[in-house]
C-alpha cells in the first residue's frame, strides 16, 4: 500500500476517529526476520550487521514497537494525529 493511500484512508477515518496515527517498523527484528530466515543465514549475525549501521548500534526489538503502540493508545498521545511514526 502506498503512503498516499494510507494518508487518504487516515483522512477519511479522522472525521469519526480524530486520533489516527500509524507506526512503521523498517529495520527491527520483526521486519527483518522473514527475509533472513528464508535466506538461511545466521539471524544473530544479520541483526548485528544491521545494528552497526544504526545510530543506537542495535536493532529495534518487539518491545520497542509495543512501547510506541502503548503510547499511541494512551492519553499521552491525545494531541498526536495523522502521524506516521517510524520505529527503527
Amino acid at each position: 500500500m502506498r503512503n498516499a493511500d494510507i494518508e487518504k484512508g487516515m483522512m477519511e477515518q479522522a472525521r469519526d476517529h480524530p486520533s489516527i496515527s500509524t507506526m512503521i517498523d523498517l529495520s527491527g527484528k520483526v521486519a527483518l526476520v522473514s527475509g533472513v530466515a528464508t535466506a538461511g543465514h545466521d539471524m544473530d549475525a544479520q541483526f548485528d550487521a544491521v545494528a552497526t549501521g544504526t545510530p543506537l548500534r542495535r536493532v529495534c526489538e518487539p518491545d520497542d514497537i509495543a512501547r510506541v503502540a502503548l503510547f499511541l493508545a494512551s492519553d499521552l498521545s491525545s494531541f498526536v494525529n495523522g502521524e506516521q511514526i517510524v520505529v527503527d
